[in-house]
């Protein structure tokens, strides 16, 4: 357990936590683990990427999500819908915030957060606190990690959680049932006054509050608990039966002569979770057994973050709950090649125990199938997709303690069931029990049994992703709160003979000539393993810095299981600290992602040293560039959004040629006036990657001039509905579709010529599809990625050039994917909108300018042409003949706009683009 100097100064509504020593973000997540998802994000990797996506298809990660709740409300009422949603969108546009960059997200959960920061009162029920945890995950991660969350809106947040205010040593004086929040809600945990499980929720809201409020007597107080140290008195007397039921006995207690003062009732985990693996709440139902297991490995998981290990404790006693109870409720849903029939626990068997809780609130008589006191529904099985089983997964056998095939078969099992049933990932729970998204979250690549860091800051470890290229000191291998040996490392003696850095490891340490520390006496066998990410698939070098002591060591390394270099031989340097580098293979492909990279000793013992291990790149990564196309657009448009994604995951700078048109205005781009313009998206690259440019002209007319198509307009439909917007636009649109929805449409095109058409869309998720027919031929076919919701309007383009002809034309929207709605369907004239042959006979030489023009035109070697000059709507505006060899035209009378110069000289037609200012 933590034995760190605090030291506390706290009076009622104004307080300081100290500077106490605790890993932030700490919570589920430390910033190694935040970077771990967004890795495997950007390297499009199941489960993480798929369980991303459909995180990112929830409304509650948009940036546009509405926050429900307001600083008017003071009192939270349990399982307020409201106050659940703000806390995922809190918590889920933090994830987004750090995945994408993108400040939008960081300001929604801050805004979600601050709304609800006038509550003065909880109701007095430990198990009610379960329901602020999740926020605190959003408030641990916004806090550490973006530097706009201000210190006066931090400590408003911080005295919202501890009204009306926190001492370490009484209870305030206005505290009452009608008045207090979260943390005087929690610290007692129940004791002994409701089930375990409601017990359980008040240790699991403490420890989070702990952490995030610096203050370790908070943190303490809920690990000693749980931990079975020292704590409250007890144990109460049980008198006389409450209730009896066919699986369980309820008692009337007297607490009036409690002597123990070190005594813990059903929410430490040896009371809860018994020696069987049994828990205390298996006689009440199923679903409360998987909600306070559930939280206990939740408040591991915190522990574990903070360098306690409450997984491990007695015996892993967490894990046999766990096993226990997967094998009844799994068993009665699939049978296994050893579990052929379900799994009936009994006491005549001796496999179920009869025992009175540690609360004395409760005598154990069987295991219970059905639902809670009732007995009137079967629900053993249930509840098996409880959205949490990626947690426990991850720690027993991502980090290399169990043996998934025998040691913790069942959870595993269970997680392999549930998504072969569902035919997906872990998803979001409702309430707030679970996190859930573990894919996401909690699923560790193979072999990333530690976590990596950079070093040390005072007794804590500097958590942090290792991200080719760079270099690797050697004494930084994973880092894991208990020892690392036969998982991490493997050390043939024990103890650290160096005596210097990471002292509990056995791990041979000492300090280094050239600076900071190298690792040394290492025997043939040995090995270390450092957690990386490899950016980009690509072709790198190794190296590694070392003094040989002689010329007999070998040293390999591995990536993801697999040698890479095979046994290098080490030449001799000259002794234990003459350092040199060492090319130990060229020409290594790796593949992208986050990944165990494996350092192995052969040959002789004790024949190197090694002090760092450096990764580069054999030349620099190409990288793509994805620029979406821009519709053509009117002036008075609103302005569009840049949208370019670099396959680095890098991010991606816009650029205009000419800003009288259109500029770059924080993302956007800003319609100014009549033209083209040249819009270069660039990525500048960095060390890893070459950089890139991709540039596209951005066509903008005269207002007025495109053809738009109201979705509800519609002659007939298949499918679909309509329904009022939320724009500011108001009317309608045709929405909420599915595969095989088309809707038909007689539209009047007032001119022959070449369109783009854009469309204005929302969708809840990826993957929304629709073609476009026209005459029943398909002329445009569009995928678009979610906007955020059902009413998050984009407009976007597939850049297609389609060729209308004047006249009623028939056209027909088919839908290829479900999930979005339609506004509106956009046709912009692009270039020459009278389908003239655009000849460019080099015999005539004829030129136009100035290009665009402000009064008057000048044409150059034009003599004996007829000039025709049409508007982008193809109605010609001006007609003359040449006779001069130079010829000024008077264009003043035109409006602005882009217009066409037609000049027919003999047999010959040549057309031209002018724009007029």
């Amino acid at each position: 357990m933590k034995k760190l100097l605090l030291t506390l100064l706290f009076a009622f509504g104004i307080y300081a936590f100290a500077n106490a020593q605790f890993v932030h973000p700490g919570l589920s997540h430390k910033i190694s683990d935040l970077e771990r998802m967004k890795y495997q994000v950007n390297a499009k990797l199941d489960p993480w990427y798929s369980t991303y996506q459909e995180m990112q298809s929830d409304s509650r990660s948009s940036y546009n999500y509405t926050v429900q709740g307001n600083t008017s409300i003071t009192e939270y009422i349990f399982k307020n819908g409201a106050f659940d949603d703000d806390s995922r969108a809190a918590y889920y546009n933090a994830l987004q915030w750090y995945f994408t960059g993108d400040s939008k997200h960081a300001e929604k959960s801050i805004e979600a957060m601050m709304a609800w920061t006038g509550l003065t009162k909880v109701e007095d029920r430990a198990l009610h606190t379960s329901a602020i945890y999740i926020m605190l995950e959003a408030a641990e991660l916004i806090k550490n990690t973006y530097p706009g969350w201000s210190t006066s809106d931090i400590d408003t947040f911080k005295a919202m959680l501890v009204y009306p205010g926190y001492s370490n040593t009484e209870v305030p004086a206005s505290l009452s049932g009608e008045n207090g929040t979260w943390y005087w809600r929690a610290y007692k945990f129940g004791t002994g006054g409701s089930a375990g499980n409601q017990e359980i929720a008040g240790i699991r809201a403490c420890m989070a509050l702990g952490i995030f409020l610096d203050n370790e007597i908070m943190y303490d107080r809920a690990f000693r608990y749980v931990s079975g140290l020292p704590h409250n008195p007890g144990p109460p007397t049980s008198t006389t039966v409450k209730d009896e039921w066919p699986y369980r006995v309820t008692y009337n207690r007297n607490f009036e002569n409690v002597t123990n003062e070190d005594y813990h009732y059903d929410a430490a985990l040896e009371n809860y979770i018994w020696e069987s693996g049994q828990c205390e709440e298996s006689s009440r139902d199923q679903v409360h057994t998987f909600f306070g297991i559930g939280l206990l490995c939740a408040t591991a998981e915190m522990a574990w973050n903070q360098g306690d290990d409450l997984w491990g404790h007695l015996n892993s006693r967490l894990l046999l709950g766990l096993e226990f109870t997967q094998r009844y409720n799994l068993s009665f849903r699939q049978s296994y090649p050893d579990q052929t029939t379900p799994w009936e626990p009994t006491a005549a068997s001796g496999e179920f125990i009869q025992r009175i809780s540690s609360s004395g609130l409760t005598k154990s008589i069987a295991i219970n199938p059905y639902n809670d006191q009732n007995y009137d529904r079967l629900t053993r099985g249930e509840f098996l997709n409880e959205h949490m089983w990626e947690l426990p997964i991850a720690h027993y056998v991502g980090r290399g303690f169990k043996n998934p095939d025998t040691d913790a078969k069942w959870i595993v099992r269970t997680r392999d069931y549930i998504i072969a049933e569902t035919g997906g990932y872990e998803s979001a729970p409702t309430g707030q029990a679970y996190l859930g998204f573990g894919g996401l979250s909690f699923r560790r690549p193979d072999g990333c049994f530690g976590d990596p860091i950079s070093g040390y800051s005072g007794n804590l470890p500097t958590f942090a992703m290792n991200s080719l290229p760079m270099i690797i000191e050697a004494e930084n291998f994973d880092y894991s709160p208990v020892s690392g040996e036969d998982r991490i490392y493997s050390d043939g003696t024990t103890g650290n003979s160096g005596g210097a850095y990471r002292t509990d490891e056995n791990v041979d340490v000492e300090e280094c000539t050239a600076g900071g520390y190298n690792i040394k006496d290492i025997e043939s066998g040995e090995y270390l393993i450092y957690t990386v990410n490899v950016p980009s698939s690509g072709i790198y070098n190794i190296a590694i810095n070392y003094s040989g002591i002689n010329e007999s060591g070998t040293l390999s390394v591995s990536f993801d299981g697999q040698d890479v270099t095979g046994a290098v031989s080490l030449p001799a340097t000259g002794g234990e600290q003459s350092w040199t580098d060492l090319n130990i293979a060229s020409e290594v492909s790796l593949t992208q992602g986050v990944q165990s990279m494996k350092i192995s000793a052969g040959g002789s013992s004790n024949a190197f040293n090694l002090n760092a291990i450096s990764i580069d790149l054999s030349e620099k990564l190409t990288q793509t560039l994805t620029f979406n196309p821009l519709p053509v657009s009117e002036v008075g448009d609103a302005n569009l959004t840049l949208t370019a994604t670099a396959s680095s995951g890098l991010s991606v700078s816009f650029d205009s040629s000419d800003t009288s048109v259109a500029s770059v205005v924080n993302g956007e781009l800003q319609i100014n006036g009549v033209g083209i313009t040249t819009i270069t998206a660039t990525q500048d690259g960095n060390d890893l990657f070459n950089a890139v440019t991709v540039s596209q002209d951005f066509y903008v007319n005269t207002a007025g001039s495109g053809l738009i198509v109201q979705a509800e307009d519609f002659t007939s439909k298949s499918g679909l509905g309509t329904e009022t917007t939320t724009d500011e636009g108001g009317g309608l649109n045709v929405g909420k579709t599915n595969v095989g929805d088309y809707l038909l449409y007689q539209v009047n095109v007032p001119t022959s010529g070449v369109y783009v058409v854009s469309y204005r869309v929302a969708s809840r998720s990826d993957g929304g599809s629709l073609s476009l027919l026209v005459e029943d031929t398909e002329v445009d076919n569009l995928t678009f990625a979610a906007t955020g919701g059902w009413q998050d309007w984009e407009t976007v383009t597939s850049g297609t050039e389609i060729n209308l002809t004047a006249g009623v034309n028939t056209m027909r929207l088919n839908i290829d994917a479900p999930g979005w709605n339609i506004n509106w369907f956009k046709f912009s004239l692009k270039d020459n909108s009278l389908s003239l042959d655009d000849i460019s006979d080099q015999s005539i030489n004829i030129t136009l300018y100035p290009n665009p023009v402000t009064d008057v035109l000048i044409i150059s070697n034009g003599q004996n042409s007829n000039m025709e000059i049409f508007n982008i709507l193809g109605k010609m505006v001006l007609k003359s003949n040449l006779k001069s060899s130079t010829e000024s035209v008077d264009l003043s009378h035109l409006e602005s706009g882009i217009y066409f110069v037609r000049l027919t000289q003999e047999n010959t037609v040549l057309s031209k683009k002018l724009i007029k200012k």
